[in-house]
């Protein structure tokens, strides 16, 4: 094999598609060669967009000196689990993909990277993230999501801070399997590890781009735009500093027809300062600080409205038709979401006379979220008000030690402190649709005109609403741990490899409940809740990798996973608020092979992964609110498989698939959905042997490309792409009225570029194949009705956009 180190993790052909499996260790007794990959596309907000636009007439500047893209165009190298890694040389399967591929596929998102890498899945109002499976489908704040984000070296501790417009982006990486020994924070289920470009000591450059986009089959043919820039400037010879900008605006995908309040769209912008300085050869440090902002939410649509309900009669009457299609909504109350991010992050690396790292990476997150849903979706004032207020703050600090390969024994030893902070305040209100005339009346009394004391007909409480509840909640996690991963070349062609991490969390939650509103119809129990938490928790890692040569490796490993304790955000004095931990462990084998200098590329790997006291969450018909519970235990396997061919020269074809089985293998006391046959006189059944939501048995993408000569300065491609996904059910009952047929996106770009220009016209979804992201039940028709009226969530991708992209570089 022939090997070599990126610094950008980007492929070394321009626009090739990448969908690696990579992982681990320093590159050991190789030849090793360090090269720059063409920039990725960058963000810049509008107004600095402009700025930028001035600077087009710099001089570019030349590629680094040591630069392998010239010497083998399909040396593929990236830098992942906190090391320099040959892809085709790390012992697990993970997924990256590179900042060509996002460009390539237009791919402007972290919520949009299913489509590039099949181990993932990404659903719901929420955005909630599941990879091989596993996830957390919960909409409670008090909950750790299973799959864990890292941006920069630093986990988050809520998925809206990495799930927002891309910025700078080198490479997104999908680690597979439970996390834990090589970064801070742990997870159960698997990691995306977001990494952005570092600024470039001794180079004045940058790069500006801008991209429309059409959705010509969205009710009021939606708009989207995306502007993007960066400027690198050094700051004398031993510092550079990186400013990116970003702005973006899309159209929603549904049309209220409604009173049109809601904020109907996505907009977002932001600015990150990121400033690198080596005062010597040894010490190096690296702060970054980041603000963005992001307004507004996509509507959702009513997919089923059950003639028995109460919502169809509101439906109908607005001329809406329910079903798979419906890009329809008529709402009385405004939606709208808006967030704000900020954060400070410094990194201190030191190098050891012996070449040992020491790093420390210090980090602080705030994340606003301020919101109201028209629960019910309709014109009808059943439910208007679902009303967030919340503030979330964490700050972590992780101490590494990082052994080279150097070494015969090598890898990452670490000590991590995490605290996260949150105050939730909520509201969730509404009359029923109760006719306004009667609202003040016995036995209603919603703001009746005199409150007396005295028999009916007389008000002696005056109500705020017919139904709902109000929380005010207080909530922090503390976490530490000391983690790590070390590796044993016990020959040439042979390598051990051990891991172990010790966690200690620690929870505290004040749950005050309906102390500021009244309810004829409350639905949480009134009062203080002061409850906590703690667990302490040893998770460990044992594998080994055999070269059989330089093309073949074979790895296979064991490993346990874990994700700590949590509450119900809404206390219920008949039902257990503590949710226990969950914990899982991991089987998988698997080789990886390259032949003909890199010309074949196949990767195949097998697992087995099985969870204990999975964390999951149903809607509970009879306190009328989503409850988080302990599932016995769950079973997760599958094979994963990738290939990439260059056939001929200019041509790249990458493929890459994922066969799934996950189910229940114990879950008793599941909670049935409405009118569930078989369904036990508490409203629970067992759910041993059904399918876990959100999981797709087959998932697979494939990408070509096409490149070849225009003249001695251009250069010409032609891409095209397709995902496939098998049908999905969302609900844990697996509710029939909550699952999506099998989707089928069809992608296609073509272009120019020069070393200063690209420019390219794209589809995705081209032909349109109509999907959701999530299906969920109204809970009012299922509480009140015992039906299942269920309504759908939608994002860019689920529908045809069509769009032109250009790209400046200067």
């Amino acid at each position: 094999m022939i090997f070599a180190i990126c610094e950008c993790g980007l492929s070394t052909e321009p626009h090739q598609a990448a969908a690696y499996t990579l992982q681990g260790f320093e590159v050991s007794g190789r030849k090793v060669m360090k090269f720059h990959m063409r920039n990725a596309t960058a963000s810049k907000a509008a107004l600095s967009l402009a700025m930028v636009s001035a600077m087009f007439a710099s001089p570019a500047i030349a590629q680094d000196a040591d630069s392998a893209e010239a010497e083998d165009p399909n040396i593929i190298i990236v830098t992942a689990q906190r090391s320099s890694q040959n892809i085709q040389d790390v012992p697990v399967s993970l997924t990256a993909v590179t900042a060509d591929t996002l460009a390539d596929r237009n791919i402007n998102s972290a919520s949009e990277i299913f489509l590039a890498a099949p181990t993932v899945q990404i659903s719901g109002f929420n955005n909630n993230v599941s990879v091989r499976g596993i996830g957390t489908l919960a909409i409670t704040p008090t909950v750790e999501s299973s799959v864990g984000f890292a941006v920069d070296d630093v986990n988050v501790g809520r998925t809206a801070l990495a799930l927002g417009a891309f910025d700078d982006v080198e490479r997104v990486e999908v680690l597979n399997g439970p996390q834990g020994l090589l970064f801070g924070k742990n997870s159960s289920a698997g990691l995306l590890n977001i990494v952005t470009r570092r600024p470039e000591l001794g180079e004045f450059g940058g790069f500006a781009s801008a991209e429309l986009n059409l959705r010509d089959t969205t009710p009021d043919d939606g708009f989207g735009v995306v502007l993007r820039g960066t400027v690198n400037a050094p700051l004398g010879d031993k510092a550079a500093l990186r400013i990116n900008t970003r702005y973006t605006h899309q159209d929603g995908i549904v049309e209220d027809i409604g009173t049109g309040l809601s904020d109907n769209k996505k907009e977002d912008w932001g600015i990150r300062g990121k400033l690198l300085v080596e005062p010597s050869d040894n010490l190096e440090i690296y702060v970054i600080g980041e603000y963005a902002e992001t307004n507004g939410t996509f509507l959702d649509s009513y997919r089923l409205a059950d003639p028995a309900g109460r919502v169809v009669d509101q439906i109908t009457a607005a001329g809406i038709t329910a079903g798979p299609e419906n890009l329809f909504i008529a709402q009385n109350a405004r939606t709208f979401r808006e967030t704000q991010i900020s954060s400070i992050q410094g990194t201190i690396a030191y190098t050891l006379p012996n070449d040992w790292q020491i790093i420390n990476v210090a980090a602080y997150k705030n994340l606003k979220i301020n919101s109201n849903l028209d629960s019910d979706r309709t014109t009808g004032a059943y439910l208007d008000n679902n009303q967030i207020d919340s503030d979330f703050s964490q700050f972590s600090n992780e101490l590494r030690l990082s052994i080279p390969d150097s070494n015969r024994v090598h890898g990452q030893l670490g000590l991590y402190y995490y605290q996260a902070d949150e105050t939730d305040d909520r509201l969730l209100g509404g009359f029923q649709n109760l006719p306004a005339p009667v609202r003040p009346g016995f036995p209603f009394c919603i703001n009746p005109p005199v409150v007396s004391p005295g028999p009916p007909p007389n008000c002696n409480v005056s109500n705020d609403f017919f139904i709902g509840r109000d929380t005010s909640t207080d909530f922090t996690v503390k976490s530490y741990a000391a983690f790590g991963q070390l590796n044993f070349d016990v020959t040439d062609a042979l390598t051990l490899i051990a891991g172990a991490r010790v966690t200690r969390d620690k929870i505290d939650i004040t749950s005050v409940q309906q102390q500021q509103f009244n309810y004829f119809v409350p639905i949480a129990d009134p009062g203080t809740f002061v409850e906590e938490a703690s667990n302490t928790n040893f998770s460990y890692k044992l594998g080994a990798q055999y070269d059989v040569n330089d093309d073949i490796m074979f790895y296979g490993y064991y490993a346990t996973g874990y994700k700590g304790p949590a509450f119900n955000d809404v206390f219920v004095s008949t039902v257990p608020n503590q949710v226990a931990p969950e914990t899982a462990e991991t089987f998988e084998l698997g080789f990886k092979s390259s032949f003909a200098d890199n010309a074949v590329i196949f990767n195949l790997s097998a697992f087995l992964t099985k969870y204990d006291d999975y964390q999951a969450q149903s809607f509970n018909v009879n306190f009328n609110t989503f409850l988080l519970q302990n599932a016995g235990s769950l079973e997760s396997k599958g094979i994963e498989a990738q290939l990439t061919l260059r056939p001929v020269e200019g041509l790249t074809i990458s493929a890459n698939a994922s066969l799934l089985d996950s189910v229940y293998t114990e879950f008793l006391g599941a909670e049935c959905y409405p009118a569930q046959p078989g369904c036990g006189p508490n409203n629970t059944f067992d759910a041993s042997g059904q399918p876990l939501p959100a999981s797709a048995n087959f998932t697979s993408t494939i990408q070509g490309i096409y490149e070849f000569p225009v003249s001695d300065a251009l250069d010409g491609f032609v891409s095209a792409n397709w995902y496939h996904r098998s049908s999905l059910n969302f609900d844990v009952s697996n509710n029939p009225t909550t699952a999506i047929p099998t989707a089928d996106y069809i992608g296609a770009s073509i272009g120019v570029e020069s070393e200063a220009v690209r420019v390219s016209l794209f589809c995705r979804n081209c032909f349109n194949q109509v999907r959701p992201t999530g299906v969920t039940i109204w809970a009012g028709d299922a509480a009140q009705r015992g039906v299942s009226s269920t309504f759908q969530n939608w994002d860019l991708n689920s529908v045809r956009n069509w769009g032109a992209s250009v790209r400046v570089k200067f």
